[in-house]
């Protein structure tokens, strides 16, 4: 794998098998990282995964050719804005792309979307056509053998017929919000945790490091150890502090602390012997 991605995840394709003394257990570079005794959490280890990063980057990062918010789209359409629920409910069921919005192009009266179902007339409910020229193609997201999990928050994934389904988009207004399922198999229950879930944590570390604007509380900043440790970079960066009155008591937390009656004592003893050579 590569550790100087610009997307800021580390990603291999190795088959994980060790050549060395068998102590390492880890795959690929988890290898450099799990041993026997020391283990690593499952969800930051799938950040290692390249399939995991590609999906993360295909949800949270915009194709920056298409991203034009003032020809198509609307208030909905994200484009790579995202904040902390989005990464925990990502992190949860990565194989489940959730909010697309799609508003119907001028004088058109679809979304730009072929459907079909799978096993039975109330099967899974699958995009089988992405027709070029269509809102659902600008917008990008929805590909061809997506699964349609929810309509406007309304779960489609199991026992509903295509007819019904069709019928409620057609008279859907814009915008039409999706979440449709990419992964292998049938497992596309949202709310259960997937055998590739990740840590939101640190995906939101691994995406902030490619991110054109990140939002984040003032200690993160103003505070050297906390922005040391969270690998913040200051240098050529546009800070902009809102509510600016309150960096004045954000500062003061920050410079102060909280001493109980020993830590006092072992100060004053640790200053008198320090001023008693001055004596």
């Amino acid at each position: 794998g590569d550790d100087n991605n610009d997307s800021g995840f580390v990603q291999n394709d190795n088959d994980g098998n060790d050549d060395g003394d068998g102590e390492e257990t880890g795959t690929g570079t988890n290898r450099r990282l799990e041993s026997d005794k020391t283990k690593m959490c499952p969800h930051y280890r799938q950040l290692t995964s390249e399939a995991l990063a590609k999906k993360a980057m295909s949800t949270f990062v915009p194709d920056k050719v298409k991203v034009n918010c003032c020809s198509m789209g609307g208030e909905k359409t994200k484009f790579g804005t995202h904040d902390i629920e989005d990464l925990v409910v990502f992190g949860v069921q990565p194989n489940v792309i959730r909010g697309v919005a799609l508003y119907r192009e001028p004088d058109v009266p679809s979304f730009g979307l072929q459907l079909g179902q799978q096993k039975g007339s109330k099967g899974s409910i699958t995009v089988s056509n992405v027709p070029p020229g269509g809102s659902a193609i600008k917008e990008g997201t929805i590909q061809q053998g997506d699964t349609i999990v929810t309509i406007d928050s309304l779960d489609v994934s199991r026992g509903r017929e295509l007819k019904d389904v069709s019928n409620r988009i057609r008279e859907t207004k814009d915008p039409l919000l999706l979440d449709v399922y990419r992964g292998v198999g049938d497992d596309i229950d949202e709310n259960e945790y997937s055998e590739d879930s990740a840590c939101p944590y640190y995906l939101s570390r691994a995406l902030a490091k490619g991110a054109d604007l990140v939002f984040c509380p003032y200690n993160y900043v103003l505070d050297p150890s906390i922005r040391s440790a969270m690998e913040i970079k200051v240098e050529n960066a546009i800070i902009v502090l809102d509510e600016a009155h309150n960096v004045e008591d954000t500062l003061r937390q920050e410079g102060s602390g909280k001493y109980g009656e020993i830590e006092l004592l072992e100060m004053n003893f640790l200053l008198s012997s320090y001023a008693s050579k001055w004596e």
